[in-house]
């Protein structure tokens, strides 16, 4: 799996690369714009990214006007993370380009094939999430929104 993600960034790096941004950043836009606005602890378990790594990183993306920091909601505490209009139209100006690498990796596979593809990574997905004897961690990999 780790070959896929990797060649997978490599084969829209380009593309990404010449509108300024990376994978990574491109996986946060694409949290935000799924998700909606967060914390920094939401966004940083969505992601999978260090905290530490993703403030440096949401501060560079605030300098260029991508996203936007606020005060949660409910919790005056917590930052909340936002995209901006200019955050959201960078969104829709690669969104065509990461649905046709995505059809690209999937270009031969049945329906049903997909489908099965999905099931067997949600099943690895839900394993992983539980503890097991080396890590009794029970912070899910997919994150889930805490404030």
């Amino acid at each position: 799996m780790h070959w896929i993600i990797i060649q997978n960034n490599q084969n829209i790096g380009d593309a990404l690369r010449e509108r300024g941004i990376t994978p990574t950043v491109w996986r946060i836009l694409a949290i935000l714009q799924d998700r909606g606005s967060m914390s920094i602890g939401e966004l940083a378990d969505a992601s999978l990214i260090d905290r530490a790594f993703l403030s440096r990183l949401l501060s560079d993306l605030d300098k260029k006007k991508l996203v936007q920091k606020g005060t949660h909601r409910t919790d005056k505490r917590f930052a909340q993370i936002g995209l901006t209009s200019a955050g959201q139209e960078l969104f829709l100006e690669i969104l065509p380009l990461a649905k046709a690498q995505i059809q690209s990796a999937l270009e031969g596979l049945s329906t049903r094939e997909i489908s099965q593809l999905k099931q067997t990574l949600s099943a690895i997905i839900r394993n992983l999430n539980q503890p097991t004897p080396l890590c009794d961690s029970k912070r899910p990999i997919q994150g889930k929104r805490r404030h």
